[in-house]
Formats: C-alpha cells, sequence, structure tokens
C-alpha cells in the first residue's frame, strides 16, 4: 500500500534547492488540499500555494496552522491571521526530494485573499 511521507520536524525537508530572492535563504514550495472534501470536491479541494522557510515549517507544525514566508514583506505569516479564515493542519507530507511540501488542511473560511474558497478558481467563471 503506498503511503504519504508524513514529517513531524521541520529539518526534514532540504531547504537548498530554492532561494528567496531577497534574503538568499532557502524555502521550498507548499500546497495546501483539504482532504476531507477531496472526493466530493476534486481539484476544489487544492486551497493554495506558498513558500515556507525552516522557521516557518517549524511554526506550522508546532501551532498547527499553515505559516508562510512572504516573499514581498520578508517575514513569516500565518494564514488567518488577519482574515480569521484558517487553514488548521492535519497532517505535513513531503515529496520523495524533501524539497516540496504538502499539507492536509482543515480550511476554515475562504483561501484565497480574494474571497474564494480556493485560490485555484477563475474569478471570471
Amino acid at each position: 500500500m503506498n503511503r504519504l511521507r508524513e514529517i513531524n520536524s521541520a529539518d526534514q525537508l532540504d531547504y537548498g534547492k530554492l532561494t528567496d530572492p531577497v534574503s538568499g535563504e532557502g524555502i521550498v514550495p507548499v500546497i495546501c488540499v483539504d482532504s476531507a472534501i477531496l472526493a466530493t470536491e476534486g481539484l476544489l479541494a487544492l486551497r493554495m500555494q506558498g513558500f515556507a522557510n525552516e522557521e516557518a515549517v517549524a511554526v506550522t507544525l508546532e501551532i498547527g496552522r499553515a505559516t508562510f514566508f512572504s516573499r514581498e514583506r520578508q517575514k513569516l505569516w500565518t494564514k488567518g491571521e488577519e482574515s480569521g479564515n484558517l487553514l488548521l493542519v492535519r497532517a505535513a507530507y513531503t515529496d520523495c526530494d524533501a524539497d516540496s511540501l504538502l499539507l492536509d488542511v482543515d480550511a476554515q473560511g475562504p483561501s484565497c485573499h480574494a474571497g474564494a474558497e480556493t485560490c485555484f478558481v477563475d474569478p471570471d467563471g
């Protein structure tokens, strides 16, 4: 049986393959998916994509809320800290190269900054 590669520590990822152009710090792409609705909603279960440095991953795993590294603001941000639209983390997984992160989340409200449930919908359609 195939199982996802679950992680429980930020040091289980390889941050050396992608770097933030401003800080030079290693980052990994992070995809958030709501697996509880995956079977019924299909790809609409994909909530958002962001980037995280090692500190953001550590905070995510510690507090159980999706936390990212803002390349624009050069600081950590936790989804919902301003909007209240949280992404509560059920589990965290890495790929075979340990250079990207998949978060299984329980979405509490819209995930897109534009107000959509997911960042992957067409705003015009």
